[in-house]
């Protein structure tokens, strides 16, 4: 059975052109998400359902952050569990950073949380709640409603972080360059680029490297917002963020 999408509004956010609004679903997988798939798909399927149902049970344990993630109050901090690999939902976790900062609004007022994702790929959400301090009409309307929660995804800052190259030679990472300056330039970039990816595989691992994936990090949003005890999600993503948010569309 086809179960019927749902969509809300933020109201004045909406004039946020860059933000992607997704309505969730519940913990179980849409047929959406598993009609026609192939059976590796189906087992992440229900994998994802099944860390969802253990996040909802579980919740967070909201706690001040650590310092050296330089968030202070009211902003909280927890962790919410995943599976490294969807397909084997009760095999290795891993924990990935959350925090929060809860709607300025009355009890009557709130709407939910309001999830973020800066996009990048693998920028960090963590510094999301804060601009519920900021004196821009819009957010503060929003955070009226809203708590706001960021995130950082899989691989990346506090979230089981990918390590590709030794941190003293961040200056040899690969740049992003559309318009090399010649030939010579765009081969040695390429070499850099394929360099950097070797790097990858030899300091994560490619088992692990293999899950860091968007497919992924959409299953781990839906995590997070079963541990957030949201029925369904309210999302804001920019840039790549805005994909994001149109995978777990089409997924969930």
């Amino acid at each position: 059975m086809r179960r019927k999408k749902r969509a809300t509004a933020l109201g004045s956010a909406g004039v946020l052109a860059a933000a992607t609004l997704i309505a969730g679903a519940v913990a179980a997988p849409s047929a959406s998400a598993t009609a026609g798939a192939r059976p590796g798909k189906d087992r992440e399927a229900r994998g994802a359902a099944i860390a969802a149902e253990r996040a909802a049970k579980a919740g967070i344990d909201w706690q001040d952050c650590p310092a050296d993630w330089g968030l202070e109050k009211p902003i909280q901090c927890g962790y919410v569990s995943v599976p490294v690999d969807y397909a084997h939902p009760y095999g290795k976790q891993i924990k990935l950073a959350v925090d929060r900062i809860g709607n300025t609004g009355t009890k009557e007022e709130r709407q939910g949380a309001l999830v973020y994702n800066p996009g990048g790929p693998g920028g960090s959400g963590l510094r999301f709640p804060r601009r519920v301090t900021t004196r821009n009409p819009i957010w503060a309307n929003v955070a009226k409603a809203y708590d706001f929660v960021g995130f950082d995804p899989r691989g990346v800052g506090h979230s089981a972080p990918i390590s590709c190259i030794d941190p003293q030679e961040f200056v040899k990472a690969p740049k992003a360059d559309p318009v090399p300056d010649s030939e010579a330039d765009k081969l040695a970039q390429r070499k850099l680029a394929a360099e950097y990816a070797k790097g990858c595989a030899e300091r994560s691992g490619k088992a692990m490297l293999r899950q860091m994936t968007t497919p992924n990090t959409v299953r781990d949003l839906d995590v997070i917002r079963a541990a957030l005890g949201e029925k369904k999600l309210n999302y804001l993503g920019v840039s790549y963020g805005t994909y994001i948010g149109a995978v777990y569309g089409t997924m969930f």
